[in-house]
């Protein structure tokens, strides 16, 4: 076996669908994670809030191509897009005082199931190097990520208990205010999944392969869908005109 072949054996994504992870490779991934971002020292960055918002408002720059393939999932998407952007300029202040407490570092940027190797001991690659925006984030964000993928995998199980085992190693969701943030960095990074699948789906000439594109798509937005009928559950927001309490 090449070495190439053997490492791509080992990528956690490909590990999950032959059904061969384990609690204890979840709780050793957590623990390495924890290791990475003690490993990187805390940043203040300014404008915090605005630059979430700015990166959760991008979705929108694919409109077009959501509404060619489903009209309705884009009439989701910006219902909750505005729901959240508001969400998050509600939680200025908390992101702010995050920042003061050391949760935002240079982190990976890019953690998902793909980008980690189930060695002896995990191992992550491929961090992001070419947007500093990207990869200097709450901690919360990055660990969202993972999680939000893992339940992709439809392993909700893994995705719980990643976070419960890097709040062991590294408690950051602790509070019902970390944990409504939790949700809606899940839902981000669903969304961003989504972005990723639209544009292969633009590129793609062949009819089976933009088939399959569109049903991961359809996957991601419909986690979207999940983590946002939650987060609005959790942020007990009450005004209707500003943040909707139905998706048509």
């Amino acid at each position: 076996m090449r070495c190439g072949d053997f490492l791509k054996e080992k990528e956690l994504n490909n590990l999950l669908l032959k059904n061969e992870i384990t609690e204890r490779d979840i709780r050793n991934i957590a623990e390495v994670i924890a290791e990475f971002h003690f490993s990187s020292k805390p940043l203040i960055i300014k404008n915090q809030s605005d630059l979430i918002k700015d990166k959760t408002k991008d979705i929108l720059n694919y409109s077009a191509i959501f509404n060619e393939i489903d009209p309705v999932s884009n009439d989701f998407i910006e219902i909750s897009t505005s729901y959240c952007t508001q969400l998050i300029q509600h939680f200025k202040e908390f992101l702010e005082s995050r920042m003061q407490q050391g949760f935002i570092r240079d982190c990976h940027g890019d953690l998902h199931t793909g980008n980690i190797f189930l060695l002896d001991k995990p191992l992550l690659f491929d961090c992001i190097e070419f947007s500093d925006s990207l990869r200097q984030i709450d901690i919360m964000e990055e660990l969202a990520f993972l999680s939000m993928d893992l339940d992709s995998y439809g392993r909700k199980d893994f995705g719980t208990l990643v976070l419960e085992y890097y709040n062991v190693f590294n408690p950051t969701v602790r509070s019902p205010e970390e944990y409504i943030l939790f949700l809606f960095y899940k839902y981000y990074k669903a969304g961003v999944r989504a972005k990723v699948m639209a544009v292969q789906w633009i590129r793609e000439k062949d009819t089976a392969c933009k088939a399959q594109i569109e049903t991961q798509m359809k996957a991601y937005i419909k986690l979207m869908q999940s983590y946002f009928n939650q987060l609005q559950k959790d942020s007990n927001i009450s005004n209707p005109q500003v943040f909707p309490t139905t998706i048509r």
